[in-house]
């Protein structure tokens, strides 16, 4: 992946020893974590969208998928979505959903412009509802799957 490549789409400078950087969407820059498959050739690529109140490397879910699945051949973007206050529920997500739909946007131009095509959703507990409400709202085309994990009681 070309640091010009990273530049273009909105990213800040990428740097392999450092995967954290900062992607460009609608309301501002926003944190992503990039880690690239041990596997030359590899074209696959998972975005990652943590639950509430964590982050985008939490120890459960978020962070040992960012850290495990490169070594079995797939590419991952762990995106940092709002947050709330800690003690907030999976209802109160439901109000700043629509700002988790532009960093999904930026995401996948992002990795458009690296030269990924074959991209999967996987997302935990609110980051399905935000990714649900970016299929109902741009389709499924720009991506190859979507994986739902601990889905909760909203919807």
């Amino acid at each position: 992946m070309s640091l010009t490549a990273a530049a273009a789409a909105g990213a800040s400078e990428l740097d392999e020893h450092k995967p954290e950087f900062v992607l460009n969407a609608a309301g501002g820059g926003f944190p992503a974590s990039y880690t690239r498959a041990e596997t030359a050739g590899a074209r696959v690529t998972v975005i990652i969208l943590h639950g509430c109140g964590t982050h985008r490397d939490r120890e459960q879910v978020a962070g040992p998928l960012r850290k495990l699945l490169p070594a079995h051949g797939w590419s991952t973007l762990s995106l940092q979505k709002p947050v709330l206050d800690k003690g907030a529920s999976d209802y109160d997500y439901v109000e700043i959903m629509p700002e988790a739909l532009p960093r999904i946007e930026a995401a996948l131009a992002w990795l458009r412009e690296t030269g990924m095509r074959r991209i999967i959703l996987i997302t935990h507990s609110s980051g399905v509802y935000m990714s649900m409400a970016w299929i109902r709202q741009h389709g499924d085309a720009d991506i190859d799957a979507c994986i739902g994990i601990g889905m909760g009681a909203t919807g």
